[in-house]
């Protein structure tokens, strides 16, 4: 950027963009630590009087009025993962718009009380693979998994939510026809058959005998369901006992095991009980024999001692060993 910005108009068309661009009071210091001092301050000026955006949207563009023998020019600026582009085109005979009216951010809907599944999945063993893995295809992974899990969930009606660390959470709510519950089990079912195969293909790509496994835990409930975030940038969130014991259940079973409670199950109709097949392992000594079928057991016995808090340890679950879909698709239907 050079010292000399003419006429004032310029500036504060470069300035405008520059809030959207870089909406941070810090980006825009350094920005312009490289100019004259007075001309930095006038910058600065112009700055702090332009209102920051709501959102950070992926194309912004401004309009620079003719200067000299240049004439007016769109700037587009265009956002990355990598960085910014910026692209100027022509724009002879368009006049110079007014800055647009501020609209003040649309307060946010209020959360309601809704029946909701929460599926929590948990890639196991995230902290050794972050060592086996450079950074780069630590994130590779993370996004390969991401994107794989995605596009289950949407396709079984789910609705993506706010997650930390390598957790993802998926909410089901009631559509009918659709059974919600089912689509959830559904799309636990069908997230076990896709991390087989990206397991199988990061085993191919490193030569390792590395299984990468999720771990699922699904409950359902009657939750509070809300959007949390900054204006443009929330996520959905479900604050409840539904969403509390499903993360419970994603870390307190065996690796790569989807585990589901004798409420979900109960609250299953009977032709959908039909298709489902959910049992517990056999006790400590009895290695190798088959599960227990259609059988629930305390959450504090199938992921042994400290695998769950206290207000979780009695929970009565099963693992969902299959899915079996009879003449049905697989979003499932009453």
């Amino acid at each position: 950027m050079s010292d000399e910005l003419e006429p004032p108009l310029t500036e504060e068309a470069l300035c405008r963009l520059s809030t959207v661009v870089a909406p941070m009071p810090a980006a825009a210091t350094q920005l312009f630590s490289g100019l004259a001092p007075d001309a930095a301050a006038a910058l600065q000026a112009l700055y702090r009087d332009l209102p920051a955006p709501a959102s950070l949207p992926m194309v912004a563009r401004t309009l620079v009025p003719a200067a000299g023998a240049l004439p007016p020019r769109w700037i587009h600026a265009v956002q990355f993962r990598q960085g910014v582009l910026f692209a100027l085109g022509e724009a002879a005979g368009e006049a110079v718009p007014a800055p647009a009216p501020v609209e003040p951010a649309a307060a946010a809907a209020p959360p309601t009380l809704t029946p909701v599944a929460v599926l929590v999945a948990v890639l196991q063993d995230a902290a050794d693979l972050s060592v086996r893995l450079s950074a780069e295809e630590y994130f590779e992974l993370l996004n390969e998994v991401g994107g794989e899990l995605d596009a289950i969930f949407r396709q079984h009606q789910g609705r993506p939510g706010r997650a930390a660390g390598e957790a993802l959470v998926c909410y089901f709510l009631p559509q009918p026809p659709a059974s919600y519950l089912w689509n959830a089990l559904a799309a636990a079912h069908r997230t076990r058959e896709a991390m087989r195969q990206v397991s199988q293909r990061w085993r191919v790509r490193k030569g390792w005998d590395l299984e990468l496994r999720i771990s699922i835990g699904i409950d359902e409930g009657q939750d509070w369901l809300g959007a949390l975030g900054m204006p443009g940038q929330a996520g959905l969130r479900v604050l409840g006992d539904a969403a509390d014991r499903a993360g419970h259940l994603s870390n307190g079973g065996r690796k790569g095991a989807i585990l589901l409670t004798r409420n979900l199950v109960g609250r299953l109709t009977r032709e959908e009980r039909q298709q489902l097949t959910y049992g517990v392992p056999r006790p400590e000594g009895a290695h190798g024999e088959a599960p227990l079928l259609f059988t629930f057991a305390r959450l504090a016995d199938l992921g042994g001692p400290g695998a769950a808090p206290a207000a979780a340890a009695d929970l009565a679950v099963a693992e969902l060993l299959a899915l079996h879909y009879p003449g049905t698709p697989p979003a499932g239907s009453r």
